[in-house]
């Protein structure tokens, strides 16, 4: 048995106010081959106008002149990733933080650039997402995902499973939902479902009312 603790709630920046208790409550699983307790940060792409966060005449890891931009898009992502890092740490310590596989979930439920706001949104999102794994990659973490479906991604980077680039496919691990039982997430551990290209890891199902999730690999 292994858990997966959300650090935020709901939304890039904002916090689960049960977070404490819930690590607590997940560093009681008794899995001995996968990491005990795992963590999920959300993710999005408000913009400057939407969010109050949006990075305004920073210079790294991208330069940001404040507009929506790939290189503000980038910086946002970095720094909401950097601030779900650091909520995790307040709880679980800097060691345990980086020790856990960290997932970031990417819902079409979140605020993201959209054809209506930029001709070039699907690059401002994949720029968010990247900045986003980066961060955490530079954190030394032990492996980093992406929470999604394949509607869900195609609608907020514009890609698929064959035309996700090597950086996606190859780098991250994907965890799937919507099984609506064990042997259908069983099925779901097959490639046909990863969304981004990369192997199917985890895959999630409806258990007694709760969302449980199977480990492929």
């Amino acid at each position: 048995m292994f858990g997966i603790v959300g650090v935020n709630g709901g939304r890039a920046y904002a916090t689960n106010s049960c977070l404490a208790s819930e690590y607590a409550w997940s560093t009681t699983s008794t899995s001995t081959t996968y990491p005990k307790v795992g963590f999920y940060a959300n993710t999005g792409n408000p913009g400057p106008i939407l969010s109050t966060h949006w990075p305004t005449g920073q210079t790294t890891p991208a330069v940001c002149d404040g507009t929506w931009s790939q290189g503000c898009s980038y910086d946002y992502g970095w720094n909401a990733a950097a601030d779900s890092f650091a909520k995790a740490v307040g709880v679980a310590g800097t060691t345990a933080t980086r020790a856990a596989y960290w997932w970031l979930d990417v819902e079409t439920g979140n605020s993201w650039a959209s054809a209506s706001d930029s001709p070039d949104w699907a690059a401002l999102n994949t720029n968010d997402l990247q900045g986003a794994a980066a961060y955490l990659a530079a954190q030394g973490v032990a492996q980093i995902g992406f929470y999604s479906t394949g509607y869900q991604w195609s609608q907020i980077t514009g890609l698929n499973a064959t035309t996700s680039p090597a950086y996606f496919s190859t780098s991250y691990v994907n965890w799937v939902p919507g099984a609506s039982s064990l042997s259908d997430a069983q099925a779901r551990c097959s490639a046909s479902y990863s969304f981004t290209g990369a192997r199917v890891q985890l895959t999630q199902y409806i258990a007694n009312n709760f969302d449980a999730d199977y480990r492929c690999f």
